[in-house]
């Protein structure tokens, strides 16, 4: 299965929601409204490594969450 995005097909999008991987994939994202959306990133990968395309998104809540605590959203090293 592949995901079309700017004329690229990408396929197997790790996905993650919140610091945890989506065991839906990227399908699981139907379940949030825009405004429940703080930050998306997206990481296309290279082609000569096994770091394929990664998709990270961070709901208001969950950001919301770490701010009230004192923490911050982790550094990726992509």
């Amino acid at each position: 299965c592949g995901y079309r995005a700017r004329g690229m097909v990408y396929g197997n999008i790790r996905v993650y929601v919140d610091d945890q991987p989506a065991v839906g994939g990227i399908s699981e994202l139907d379940v949030y409204t825009t405004p429940e959306i703080y930050l998306v990133e997206w990481y296309p990968g290279a082609a000569d490594t096994v770091r394929g395309p990664m998709l990270r998104v961070y709901t208001v809540w969950y950001v919301e969450r770490l701010a009230r605590r004192g923490g911050k959203l982790p550094r990726i090293v992509y």
